[in-house]
């Protein structure tokens, strides 16, 4: 962009991330980012389309206490853009602190359905061969479950732990071993690591 609002990094303009029709405006001040929007509602006037407002939302990330002087709004035309201390973008939770907020039973339900789902799928009759069952986990369930785990930064031993745990599980199950095997032979079989290794 040759607009010189917005974030840049060096001479690397960072202003609008975008994924398919989700966009993100980054500006290191409140009229920056205002601009912008006044640019995205002239473009979406001039090629016809529109924006939804609504589903919009601002997000001021400062590690500094705020005054008790009230900062100025946010429009988008006529309408407010609200503020809010997280937003949710890409299935990703934002917060204001620069902290994401990682719900680890969460995640490992996410693991258990989501292996479970494509165990399911085949017949039991017909079984599936623990490598391919492995592949499936790599390819799918582990990447499913562990997305955004990049911006983890708060994960204690003992979350990380029930993690591995429910990593384990799972391993146990696609080759048919007893509850009680131990963990190392339960990864080393498939050649698998630990799943902390995996984030």
């Amino acid at each position: 962009s040759a607009s010189t609002y917005g974030l840049h990094i060096g001479e690397v303009p960072l202003s609008a991330p975008t994924q398919a029709d989700d966009i993100v405006l980054l500006s290191l001040s409140r009229k920056g980012l205002q601009e912008m929007l006044d640019m995205c509602r002239n473009y979406a006037n001039r090629w016809r389309y529109t924006y939804n407002p609504a589903k919009c939302s601002s997000m001021l990330m400062d590690r500094r206490q705020r005054q008790n002087t009230p900062l100025p709004v946010l429009r988008y035309g006529e309408t407010l853009i609200q503020e809010n201390p997280t937003y949710t973008h890409l299935g990703i939770v934002q917060s204001c602190s620069g902290k994401y907020p990682c719900n680890i039973d969460d995640v490992r339900q996410g693991l258990r359905r989501t292996y479970f789902m494509l165990a399911n799928s085949v017949p039991a009759a017909v079984g599936l061969n623990p490598c391919v069952m492995a592949k499936l986990y790599t390819a799918c369930v582990l990447p499913k479950a562990l997305f955004a785990c990049e911006l983890w930064n708060s994960v204690s031993a003992s979350d990380m732990a029930k993690l591995e745990s429910t990593h384990h599980m799972c391993l146990k199950h696609a080759q048919n071993l007893p509850h009680l095997t131990r963990s190392d032979m339960v990864t080393g079989l498939l050649g698998f690591t630990s799943i902390q290794a995996h984030i």
